[in-house]
């Protein structure tokens, strides 16, 4: 969309005048959330916005600092403020927890827990887990937002002594290894994870807010604790419009 339909689309706002570049930036926010501008767009100039809502060169650059200060839009010096896709690198040589990550990159995360409930372990998570899954398994389905924006579908399935115990709600907002280390002692020391690209299903699709078919990463990890044992086997659904994946090494590590 050119950026001059974007503004015409825009409504006026009304209000105290210490609140106008508020809802300046909740609009911008909006459009950015529509698709209106894709990655890289230029933003409607500040005249242009000064036109489109009857607001001052001050509101106008004060809901353009704001955004730029959460990362949304990059501004160049006499060219203009152009729109930032918001996408997340995800660097698969460190790890960092769902929170940290998005906050590190001006993001506001968020995570509901959809459902959480024991059952009976498969054969194939018995043959990973190992005799512990005797007992049964625990399986955890969450939901990560980014901005407000549904980015990630995480499915975990848990093995050790008394996970039956906690409720869906303890999984709110919050680190699930930290809180397997402060509930239970578990420390999560080493992982395997492989990476795909997928395509949404109908399912994932409706939970994640995207078009049946949009591209995805398809991660699949297994988590052990400090004495090697298998606690986790989980499989995430991510955006590709949310995130990417990069990795850092030492090429000596591979001419080896």
């Amino acid at each position: 969309m050119h950026v001059f339909d974007c503004c015409h689309r825009m409504k006026r706002q009304g209000g105290p005048m210490t609140r106008l570049y508020l809802k300046l930036a909740e609009q911008l926010r909006a459009e950015f959330r529509s698709g209106a501008l894709r990655d890289g767009d230029a933003v409607p100039s500040e005249a242009q916005l000064r036109q489109a809502y009857g607001v001052s060169r001050t509101t106008v650059r004060a809901a353009l600092a704001l955004l730029e200060e959460e990362r949304l839009i990059e501004r160049r010096q006499g060219v203009g403020a152009f729109y930032r896709s918001g996408r997340i690198a995800k660097h698969l040589s460190r790890e960092l927890d769902f929170h940290t990550e998005g906050r590190a990159h001006g993001q506001s995360p968020a995570t509901r827990a959809l459902a959480f409930a024991a059952r009976p372990a498969s054969l194939s998570e018995r043959t990973v887990f190992g005799p512990e899954a005797r007992g049964g398994v625990v399986e955890l389905r969450r939901l990560r937002l980014l901005n407000g924006t549904p980015s990630v579908y995480q499915t975990s399935v848990l093995c050790h002594p008394g996970l039956e115990a906690l409720a869906r709600p303890d999984f709110e907002n919050v680190s699930m290894y930290r809180l397997l280390e402060r509930r239970f002692g578990l420390r999560m020391t080493d992982m395997q994870e492989t990476l795909e690209a997928a395509v949404a299903s109908p399912e994932v699709a409706r939970i994640l807010g995207i078009e049946p078919g949009a591209p995805l990463f398809n991660t699949n990890r297994i988590a052990r604790d400090a004495a090697g044992r298998v606690v986790e086997l989980s499989h995430n659904a991510v955006r590709a419009d949310r995130y990417y994946f990069t990795f850092e090494g030492s090429i000596a590590e591979f001419a080896r």
